[in-house]
């Protein structure tokens, strides 16, 4: 009975206290949107309070917000963010869930755009408290350019940008000056958080300038129409969190990806086509005076059989310093000794080609059509791309293709947890890429060319039968030999390159929601492309014939776990951030192998078509692991001051023990001063400034020696050991910087700008520095050298006239890097970067800024100028090519951007420009030594052409003093290749131009079809059409016959041209609907 009792009691007391806990625990949720009021846009990061409880959130990207666990009852919510009025409003809480959307008027302080920063984390501008700079989507869009981040160029302070070399050509991106000596100094791409590789497929001699083609960088891989926004990073602060590979900045892309929510599917259609020519103003303008030949005169053989010689082009001599020209004598030319040739045995007048090089280029066309697809539901959202670009270039025979398909998704498994993935393939196909560097058909063209040479005739001689009939016969084998220089056409569809890319990148995470301030994120992402290149020579070519193909197989593998948070701590305060872990591990497989000795049968491309027994191919296994633990803190007060610090170690398997663990900080702080100044015309005002120090790690197998495997000694197998000794005592890179910076805003936000200055330091490079001989080596890994970069950047916003039916913004970026060597290896006052033609070297000089250029010189009197020797009219030369003179980095850079809106139309240009920085030109080295430029036959001073001997009033005085200071009246010869003008008589210094170029980098007209007719049409939502002009026009440059922006391939080898390629003229017209 008792027992009973007992049990009874117990149970009503269970009872009765799981009854009052649950009454006690009854809760809900406050979620909503905060809208601009009169945008209607959403607004990221508003802070929404409970001062009661002491609890809150922050809206996200976009708009929306969540505030969990609040017990019934009625409280005030307080919604404050930057530029708008605090707005209060009471709400009861008696149900799980209450909707609070709210829309904020503006007191006409700037509210500023939303940054993507590292690892997803979104701050506001106002949050921001380092340096950087948002592109939208949209505007590299509106581009229609395959390749996304020329069309960064000019929009971004600071950021360096340069594509080269026509069709498909590698881009060359660096941010604040370059920094590491002899490794990478390229910006790191994230996509939507994952790294992103850039690599370049280019092999040692083309970055040095010879002969070989240029196969791009990987970046293109990504679809421009599937970009929401680049976020650029700009100094190791701003990207700490990534770790060594952003130490020289990064390019944050966020890609499209729908949004959830119950909604139509949004589809967007782009069809462009575009055509690209050649700029003259880019190209060689060449002399008509003079024809073949290295003196002026004919070879002279009896080609008729009538006992009298006759006069014959010196076919075997590259060069135009021959014979005037005369239309009444006749010549044997080129095309008289091939037999079906229409001239075969027959003499032509002796006159200019009617046909010059600048026929020799086709116009490129391309054609681009992308389908855009973007859908929601209520737990979910989704989106699919596809792009596909054909492009035929300048260049005959080539072709370039890319195929473009991307897919994200994203779901709600439930009120915490949630999935996303995205994937993206890249399909390229090349085809006749453009061939640059020395020996090549730009080499001929602006070097090597003879001024008589037809190249209708040429095409013509090819395509008769196919044979590679030359202009440029060796001598005694005319009609059957060429010596330097093939059929221009044979070159092209007979030694060509194809080449082929199939990349996947994309990942997979899943993130749950712990509480309304904490989640937690795993992520899985790959990054992995295959790599096919063949090279083609056949045989007839000058050169021992060949056929190379080159397999490059890259995985990155990418592991990621973060805990981001974002609370609310009282009214004022707040915090948020990220504490995380990263595994990466990357891996480079290829193989390179080539036929030895020529080609058994013509025009068969394969391994087993060689002459000899192949050599022994070369392979390549790369493989890194780097394993990072990083975490960030941000301390917003009152949205007026904020507070960020992050710390990063990183463990690499490319550095020895006890050395392969590096850490490195950074510490940034913000303050909006405005807050506490009632100036009616001031919005915004925010000083900043920040601290890093950012490791990076040394190249895979730096620390252990390996061999390399040549060809076997009889039946004896050899094995080398590298001529690069390894150190096992490697430490890591490292770079310090600082930076300070001024934002204000005017006007209600008519005018703003953003003042940068930064100072940075790179240490412990990772160098191959000379050792002796006798040790067995050439050189040998060492930690050493200094390089300081410190600049300055200004971004000025206008926004001059806003109405109802007009609008007038522009923007303008302004850039400043002053870089020098501050230290090298003991001992060692100079690092050679490249040693290309032409006496130059370039060169991290002690001292120096970095990419010096180092030559042969003038001998200078002591009043500045070159001193000519009188006795030959030619300039005193130094006889040391170690002297400094030139420097490749530019004395600032800049954009100014305009678009004005007019109703439905839309109109917007770009300039860029570039101001100093010195380019030697092995094109006027050579070229005007082979007599191709104007310059070569001007009218002297006497009204003689300059080529006529001195003695009868010919020659030219060139500009300097004689030995005693007065200004040199002496005429020097130049009637042909031993002259005046070209490398024999002439130093190096003679041929450094100032690289200075602006330019019209980018114009657009867009019409947008009324949203009345949009309506009566029923399926659209929106309609355009839109003409865009890239490169029309170079407003000024002082490089003759070249483009300036020109280079051999991307790198850090800059500040030389050698048979470069002209710029192209591109018009797009494009079509844009929405469905």
């Amino acid at each position: 009975m008792l027992h009973r009792i007992l049990k009874s009691v117990l149970l009503l007391v269970a009872a009765f206290t799981f009854g009052a806990s649950s009454i006690m625990a009854q809760t809900g949720t406050i979620e909503g949107t905060v809208t601009d009021e009169q945008t209607g846009e959403v607004l990221p990061g508003v802070n929404v309070f409970i001062p009661s409880l002491n609890k809150g959130a922050a809206t996200t990207s976009e708009g929306t917000y969540t505030i969990e666990d609040v017990p019934y009852g009625t409280y005030e919510l307080r919604f404050s963010f930057v530029g708008y009025q605090e707005l209060t409003q009471s709400v009861t809480v008696d149900e799980s869930t209450e909707t609070i959307d709210v829309s904020l008027a503006s007191s006409e302080r700037m509210l500023g755009e939303v940054f993507v920063t590292a690892y997803g984390i979104e701050q506001t501008e106002n949050e921001l408290p380092y340096s950087a700079q948002k592109v939208d989507g949209d505007v590299i869009s509106e581009s229609r350019s395959d390749n996304f981040m020329t069309s960064l160029s000019g929009r971004v302070a600071g950021l360096k940008v340069n594509q080269t070399n026509g069709m498909g050509g590698s881009t060359n991106i660096v941010m604040r000056g370059y920094k590491s000596i002899s490794g990478d100094n390229q910006v790191l791409f994230v996509v939507d958080g994952v790294p992103y590789s850039n690599q370049e497929f280019n092999d040692a001699g083309v970055e040095e300038g010879f002969a070989g083609y240029d196969y791009g960088n990987t970046a293109v891989d990504i679809n421009p129409d599937n970009i929401a926004s680049v976020n650029v990073m700009k100094g190791p602060a701003a990207a700490a969190l990534y770790g060594s590979r952003a130490s020289n900045g990064a390019v944050v892309i966020e890609t499209k990806s729908g949004q959830k929510g119950q909604r139509q599917v949004d589809v967007t259609v782009n069809s462009s086509v575009g055509i690209s020519r050649v700029d003259p103003n880019t190209f060689v303008d060449y002399q008509d005076k003079y024809g073949g030949g290295y003196i002026p005169v004919f070879s002279q053989q009896d080609v008729d059989g009538d006992g009298t010689d006759d006069n014959v082009v010196r076919h075997q001599d590259d060069a135009s310093f021959g014979p005037r020209f005369d239309p009444n004598l006749m010549v044997y030319q080129w095309d008289a000794f091939v037999e079906s040739s229409p001239n075969f045995g027959q003499p032509t007048p002796w006159v200019p080609a009617e046909n010059g090089p600048m026929s020799f280029f086709d116009t490129g066309f391309n054609t681009k059509n992308s389908i855009m697809i973007d859908g929601g539901f209520d737990r979910g959202h989704y989106s699919l791309g596809y792009n596909q670009s054909n492009t035929t270039g300048i260049l005959p025979n080539s072709k370039l293709d890319n195929h473009k398909l991307n897919f994200a998704a994203g779901y709600d498994v439930s009120e915490k947890l949630t999935v996303d993935a995205s994937i993206q393939y890249t399909k390229t196909e090349g085809r006749a890429r453009p061939s640059t560097g020395y020996g090549t058909i730009f080499s001929e063209f602006r070097q090597w060319w003879a001024t008589n040479v037809d190249i209708e005739k040429q095409r013509q001689a090819y395509f008769r039968n196919r044979n590679n009939n030359t202009w440029n016969w060796a001598p005694g084998q005319a009609g059957d030999s060429p010596i330097y220089w093939n059929n221009l056409f044979w070159d092209r569809y007979e030694n060509y390159e194809t080449d082929e890319r199939d990349r996947y990148f994309g990942y997979a995470e899943a993130r749950y929601d712990a509480a309304d301030w904490l989640s937690f994120t795993g992520r899985v992402a790959i990054d992995s492309y295959s790599q096919m290149i063949e090279e083609r020579q056949n045989k007839q070519s000058v050169g021992v014939p060949s056929y190379t193909q080159r397999r490059q197989n890259f995985t990155e593998y990418n592991y990621d776990l973060l805990a981001n948070y974002n609370k609310q701590l009282t009214e004022a305060l707040g915090i948020s951030g990220v504490v995380g872990m990263n595994i990466r591990r990357n891996k480079t497989v290829g193989i390179t192998a080539q036929t030895n000795g020529g080609l058994v049968v013509p025009g068969l491309y394969s391994l087993d078509n060689s002459i000899n027994q192949i050599q022994y191919p070369n392979e390549t296994d790369r493989q890194l692991g780097v394993n990072g633990y990083f975490a960030s803190l941000n301390i917003n007060y009152n949205d007026y001051l904020n507070i960020e610090l992050t710390g990063r170690r990183d463990k690499s398997s490319s550095l020895p023990d006890g050395e392969n663990i590096y850490y490195y900080p950074s510490a940034s702080a913000g303050f909006v001063f405005s807050e506490f100044l009632d100036i009616e015309w001031l919005d915004f005002g925010k000083i900043r400034g920040s601290w890093a120090e950012v490791g990076n790690t040394a190249p895979p197998y730096s620390i252990e020696d390996t061999f390399g495997r040549p060809a076997n000694f009889g039946n004896a197998a050899l094995y080398t050991l590298p001529t690069t000794k390894n150190n096992p005592d490697l430490k890591p890179e490292r770079t310090k910087s600082w930076e300070v910076g001024l934002q204000m805003s005017f006007f209600n936000d008519r005018f703003r700008y953003d003042l940068n200055y930064y100072d940075q330091n790179t240490l412990n490079q990772i160098l191959a520095t000379e050792v002796s001989r006798a040790s067995g080596y050439e050189a040998k890994f060492v930690n050493a050298g200094n390089v300081e970069n410190r600049g300055i950047e200004l971004t000025i916003t206008g926004r001059p006239i806003v109405s109802q039916d007009f609008a007038w913004t522009t923007t303008v970026n302004w850039s400043k890097n002053i870089n020098k060597v501050k230290a090298l290896a003991p001992g060692i006052d100079n690092y050679q970067l490249a040693s290309p033609q032409g006496d130059v070297t370039i060169s991290a000089a002690l001292g120096e800024p970095y990419g010096a250029i180092r030559g042969s010189d003038y001998i200078y009197h002591e009043n500045g100028e070159p001193i000519v020797d009188p006795s030959t009219g030619f300039y005193q030369t130094t006889s040391t090519s170690n002297n400094i003179i030139g420097n490749m980095n530019p004395d600032w850079t800049g954009g100014i951007s305009n678009r004005f809106n007019y109703q439905n139309w839309s109109f917007n240009f770009l300039v860029d420009v570039r101001w100093g920085g010195d380019i030697f030109s092995l094109d006027q080295y050579y070229g005007q030594g082979t007599g191709q430029y104007p310059v070569t036959a001007a009218i002297n001073d006497n009204g003689m052409n300059v080529r006529d001997p001195v003695s009868d009033g010919g020659g030219v005085i060139l500009d300097g003093v004689s030995p005693d200071g007065s200004p040199n009246d002496v005429y020097a010869p130049a009637s042909n290749y031993a002259g005046a003008f070209g490398w024999i008589n002439n130093p190096s210094a003679h041929f450094i131009y100032d690289g200075s170029y602006v330019k019209l980098r980018e114009m657009g007209l867009t019409y947008n079809l009324p949203q009345s007719v949009i309506n009566k049409i029923g399926v659209l939502r929106s309609a355009s059409v839109s003409a865009v002009g890239r490169n029309l026009w170079i407003i000024h440059k002082n490089l003759p016959h070249a483009d300036p922006e020109q280079g051999i391939v991307a790198g850090n080898v800059q500040g030389y041209q050698g048979a470069v390629h002209p710029a192209t003229r591109e018009f797009t017209f494009n079509l844009k609907l929405r469905f």
